[in-house]
């Protein structure tokens, strides 16, 4: 809840509590002495969370030192326990107990001076810890000099496979900034992406028109279903991205183009999908541009595109059938000329 609560982004939450076989061989284990054990033992209780980014694992921490009270002796960080040239498990192992304005509280009173134990990973910092436990080595003397190199060569890999995801993180989220940063005259130069659409689809003036015609035309907003969405709507700016794609439409510029271009024909075009359809068609601006894109590059774009894509064979059917129909436009007569009168008449 804590981590949910602070938009971190959670892999897996696992949990146990210490069965009592395991807690009797801890007992009799050499080197161990407890005068309390239930409430002397760090690892009475256990709760593991997996992240996707060391930064986020870092969050965690101070989530976690701000909400319990962390007994800073017995907790760890594993990776300062490694040296340079060492390779091994990667985890942030923190001792704890509850804070005394959780303890307090009368459901909690009676832990109050139970120690839990939270393990902080990455994704990757598991996949080694998964690994390297079914090899059964923790520790680097165990290890045959032949494969040696091998773990090396592997934990090195995992650790900059870590840095290189939190790498991508930072540009991702400053792209994101960039164009939501940028004007109106600047948007147009952006290529066509996930990022880039969904700005676009929120500032663009053509869409906002489009957007108002469906409704008109009677199409329902997606925002006020209140049954389960089929497709969650950062998905949809996936699917437009490669819809572009397969059309050629590399820049938000040629797309605000290729809108205006199905402008001539919207109306009819809209009225006729609703007209084909069984039901309600609920919809959002994303999956309005969808249709336009469809209709001003129909000449490139096939039934088998969009079931490629992942659009549903009947309804790719209907919109294809509607995207190729003519609007007829009204043609006014033009006007004979009148002949010259020749100077004799």
């Amino acid at each position: 809840t804590l981590l949910q609560n602070n938009q971190i982004r959670i892999h897996a939450v696992e949990g146990r509590a210490k069965t009592v076989s395991s807690f009797r061989d801890k007992l009799t284990r050499p080197g161990k002495s407890y005068r309390d054990p239930l409430r002397d033992m760090p690892d009475l209780v256990g709760a593991r969370a997996i992240l996707y980014q060391p930064k986020e694992v870092q969050r965690a921490v101070e989530i976690i030192q701000t909400e319990f009270a962390v007994d800073e002796s017995q907790s760890s960080d594993t990776l300062e326990r490694l040296a340079a040239n060492e390779f091994g498990y990667r985890s942030i192992h923190l001792v704890c107990t509850l804070s005394s304005n959780r303890s307090a509280l009368a459901e909690w009173t009676p832990f109050a001076n139970y120690q839990i134990e939270f393990q902080l990973r990455t994704v990757l910092q598991h996949a080694w810890a998964a690994m390297s436990h079914t090899l059964q080595y923790k520790k680097e003397a165990a290890v045959p000099d032949s494969l040696k190199r091998r773990l090396f060569r592997l934990s090195g890999l995992l650790e900059l496979a870590d840095e290189e995801f939190s790498s991508l993180k930072e540009s991702h989220d400053q792209l994101v900034l960039d164009v939501s940063a940028s004007s109106d005259a600047e948007i147009g130069d952006f290529s066509v992406n996930k990022i880039t659409l969904a700005e676009f689809v929120k500032r663009s003036s053509v869409v906002t028109t489009a957007w108002n015609a469906a409704i008109k035309a009677g199409f329902l907003d997606a925002d006020d279903f209140e049954g389960e969405i089929e497709e969650p709507a950062e998905n949809e700016y996936s699917t437009l991205a490669t819809i572009c794609d397969v059309a050629g439409i590399n820049t938000l510029s040629s797309l605000s183009g290729a809108i205006k271009i199905a402008a001539r024909s919207r109306d009819k075009y809209f009225q006729e999908l609703i007209a084909k359809t069984d039901g309600d068609w609920w919809a959002s601006p994303a999956f309005i541009v969808h249709l336009l894109v469809i209709k001003s590059r129909i000449k490139k774009l096939a039934v088998e595109d969009l079931v490629e894509i992942g659009w549903g064979g009947s309804t790719a059917e209907k919109v294809v059938a509607a995207a190729k129909t003519k609007t007829k436009t009204k043609t006014t007569p033009r006007r004979k000329k009148k002949s010259k009168k020749s100077r004799a008449t």
